[in-house]
Order: C-alpha cells, then structure tokens, then sequence
C-alpha cells in the first residue's frame, strides 16, 4: 500500500490508495533494449494495470519529472492515433 501511495503521488499528484482503484488486468510489455543500453538481453515488465474514475471536481496537475507533458484522450481518440504506442492502447481495448 506504501508503494501505491508513492507511485500515484509521483504520477499523478494525489495520495491515493489500492482501494480507491479497480483492478484492470495484468499486461506484458516486452522490448528489445534495456536501461544499461547493453545489446545482449532486453526488457521484460510485467504490468499489473490498475483504474480509478475521478470525479470532475478532481483537477489533476500531475508532476513534470517522470513525464514532461500531459494529453488526456477520449479513449476513441486514444485508439485512433498512430502516435500512441501499442502497449498504452492495450490498456483500451
């Protein structure tokens, strides 16, 4: 629960707990590289997706040091842009 707390404040900018959220699903993403940049092996990350509905009175204005910028999509318009990687649209689908 510390961490869940830790994670949505660093990304979201609220303290909120596992009980506030829904479970979604577990996801696999998998890529070629790693954070070593060594060639040899890549990346594995086991997601356990989580999902919370924020009333409109919550104004969010998440932190800028893991992510510089911010775009909130309808998750039809999420889907319908190339520029969304595959494994965020998984999250949709």
């Amino acid at each position: 629960d510390q961490a869940f707390r830790r994670i949505t404040l660093d990304e979201l900018g609220l303290e909120l707990g596992r009980g506030d959220f829904g479970f979604l699903g577990i996801y696999e993403h998998f890529y070629d590289n790693n954070f070593t940049d060594n060639g040899e092996f890549g990346t594995h990350y086991v997601v356990l997706a989580h999902e919370i509905c924020l009333g409109r009175e919550i104004v969010l204005d998440p932190p800028k040091v893991q992510h510089k910028q911010y775009q909130w999509l309808a998750p039809e318009v999420l889907l319908s842009r190339d520029d969304v990687h595959p494994y965020s649209k998984a999250y949709f689908l």
